[in-house]
């Protein structure tokens, strides 16, 4: 978020208009565990790529925004199949604008990712939830300084319309509702559509 993003989710550019990504909840990202009983999934990008491409169906309103302050008609992302780097791209009412960033390693949950200026990582996404084609995703960094919270659900665009990603995606809706994480959350059409 995959994040993103996932990306995954990777929501962050020079390209687009971005809040400063918080800094890591440990309310949020502190205990992992509790989200996953059986588990933290394991080789989440292989299974992002395996199953992207992922739209956004609900993502933080700063992240939907371009530098003109439009905004974007979907958001997606999918792992390159060399699985070191994740395309974003965001499409607006005429044209599209994508983004591509390296990523630089997968630990339990998270996802520490390179933007074209990094050096060494900054920011991370975790995944919250990752379960039959979705993902909901929690972007941020150890040494932000941004306060709203920058979350995205994210659904795999080619198994939108099974029964096990609608049942895995009314779960995490219910999932970011629990736990307070639908603040500041945006619509947005599956680039697919």
């Amino acid at each position: 978020m995959m994040s993103l993003v996932v990306a995954v989710v990777l929501v962050c550019c020079g390209l687009v208009r971005t809040q400063e990504a918080p800094k890591c909840n440990p309310a949020v990202v502190g205990d992992l565990d509790k989200y996953y009983p059986e588990g933290i999934p394991k080789n989440i990008v292989g299974q992002l790529h395996a199953t992207g491409p992922y739209s956004f169906v609900s993502l933080s309103r700063p992240n939907a925004l371009t530098l003109t302050g439009d905004g974007a008609t979907c958001v997606g992302f999918r792992v390159n199949d060399d699985k070191k780097s994740v395309k974003l791209t965001k499409k607006l009412s005429q044209g599209a604008i994508s983004s591509d960033f390296g990523i630089a390693r997968e630990n339990e949950g998270a996802i520490s990712y390179l933007d074209a200026t990094d050096v060494v990582p900054k920011y991370k996404i975790y995944h919250l939830f990752f379960k039959d084609g979705v993902a909901v995703t929690y972007r941020c960094c150890d040494d932000c300084y941004g306060s709203d919270l920058n979350v995205g659900i994210a659904v795999a665009d080619r198994l939108a319309n099974t029964a096990e990603t609608q049942l895995a995606l009314s779960e995490a809706k219910q999932f970011v509702q629990k736990y307070n994480l639908d603040d500041n959350l945006t619509h947005l059409k599956p680039c697919s559509a």
